[in-house]
């Protein structure tokens, strides 16, 4: 059997910015690639639309509003105490700024 090589089982990917645009088809094309996603955003109904539109199960909406810059520690300690392992980071409001995080 072939492996596809952009095949992303088993990675959960944060995708911000998730609610339209770029945000939203960058999370729609990786759950086509199996991944498992946390859209964020700063609209919460948006982000239910975009969660609505994915491939797959297993996805979280967690709202933010990144220009809460002094609350972005606390967002993620949030996520991980839910028990959340984030595998990848990838911001469609600043796609240069992006790097595989294990927190």
């Amino acid at each position: 059997m072939i492996r596809n090589p952009m095949d992303m089982k088993g990675a959960l990917v944060l995708v911000t910015g998730a609610s339209s645009g770029i945000g939203r088809e960058t999370a729609i094309l990786l759950s086509q690639l199996n991944a498992r996603l946390i859209v964020s955003g700063r609209n919460r109904e948006r982000l239910a639309e975009t969660v609505d539109q994915l491939e797959g199960t297993g996805h979280l909406a967690e709202p933010f509003d990144l220009d809460d810059a002094d609350g972005i520690p606390k967002w993620i300690r949030r996520g991980v105490d839910r028990s959340v392992r984030w595998m990848a980071w990838r911001t469609a409001r600043e796609p240069t700024n992006s790097c595989p995080c294990n927190i």
